[in-house]
């Protein structure tokens, strides 16, 4: 009979390959940040933070991000909670902030918030949990569609503006890209139970969909025809490009709102294509935000660029999950 010492052993050898992978890749990462940084003027004069802090302006913009990180979870709230309701959960606006919040803590140790699935899950009654799982795919999936299509638009302005060159092919092909991606996303999200009836005729998908199909369907048809995920998903991506954008301005990057909002757009494109966890995410958001600024910025503006990154992420992702730690803790303390 095994005792409890030798179970928590267990789970230390079966996390122990997971826990390297990270390290070495988030090694890696920083190996690139560095690379990137050392490649600049300002950073070999040991200018570089310095400079940072002189160029910050009012603090009236990091106040104004501060106050719409609330809005920014509370809308993905709004965008979850009626597709629970509907099918009858009865689940209480309290416990949908919560499932919310313990899915971004989750989700910071597993690739592009997969952990949102399982976070939220222990929130729900069992009986609702199929539901919970097709609820948060559809929220996501609407989130990048918008998202993608925010990118797309962004990357149009900038070549139509002249502020970004790129060679026919290579437009050619990058159009390409963002209309099979986005066509993916949206075949997925309108045809969602026909791509599950596909994946059940393969044995190893059958008996794990088996139980999902019935809700699914019912789901998705649910979420197809009012809009409303679509709205929250596009209200979501406005408040957090709105805080990124808030939150260059109060590092002082020189820039009209449009090119503003347009650069976050762009940066948001490249981070979401990263199948990466937010705690490496955080070095990896620093390394897309420098090279964007690279290729369409002045060097000068590197510092702003990737304070503004790493700002923001403490405050859009550390501090929620931070929260969803605290209601974890509690809710397991209560057993």
């Amino acid at each position: 009979m095994s005792t409890r010492k030798d179970t928590i052993f267990g789970w230390i050898l079966q996390q122990l390959p997971s826990f390297l992978l990270r390290s070495l890749l988030a090694l890696a990462l920083l190996g690139l940040l560095y690379w990137q940084l050392a490649s600049r003027e300002q950073w070999a004069s040991g200018d570089f933070w310095s400079r940072a802090w002189a160029g910050a302006t009012s603090w009236w913009y990091l106040a104004a991000v501060v106050v719409l990180l609330p809005l920014n979870w509370g809308v993905e709230v709004l965008k979850w909670l009626p597709l629970m309701r509907s099918a009858g959960s009865g689940i209480s606006l309290r416990r949908a902030w919560a499932a919310v919040l313990a899915g971004a803590t989750v989700s910071m140790f597993t690739p592009n918030r997969v952990g949102e699935y399982a976070g939220r899950l222990l929130w729900v009654d069992a009986r609702h949990r199929a539901w919970a799982v097709v609820a948060t795919l559809l929220g996501s999936l609407a989130q990048w569609g918008v998202l993608l299509a925010g990118g797309a638009l962004a990357l149009l302005y900038w070549y139509f503006a002249g502020k970004i060159a790129f060679a026919p092919l290579s437009a050619g092909l990058l159009a390409l890209l963002l209309l099979a991606v986005g066509a993916t996303v949206l075949v997925l999200y309108l045809r969602l139970t026909a791509v599950v009836d596909w994946l059940m005729r393969f044995g190893f998908w059958a008996r794990r969909l088996a139980t999902l199909r019935g809700q699914l369907a019912e789901c998705a048809e649910r979420a197809r025809a009012d809009g409303w995920v679509w709205a929250m998903a596009a209200a979501r991506y406005a408040v957090y490009t709105a805080q990124y954008a808030l939150m260059l301005m109060f590092w002082g990057l020189p820039l009209s709102a449009l090119d503003l909002l347009s650069l976050v757009a762009i940066i948001y494109l490249l981070q979401t294509g990263l199948p990466l966890p937010p705690s490496t995410g955080l070095i990896a958001r620093g390394n897309i935000a420098l090279f964007v600024a690279a290729v369409l910025l002045p060097d000068a503006y590197a510092s702003a660029v990737l304070s503004a990154t790493f700002s923001l992420w403490c405050i859009n992702v550390f501090l929620p999950a931070a929260a969803g730690a605290a209601l974890l803790l509690l809710r397991l303390l209560r057993r």
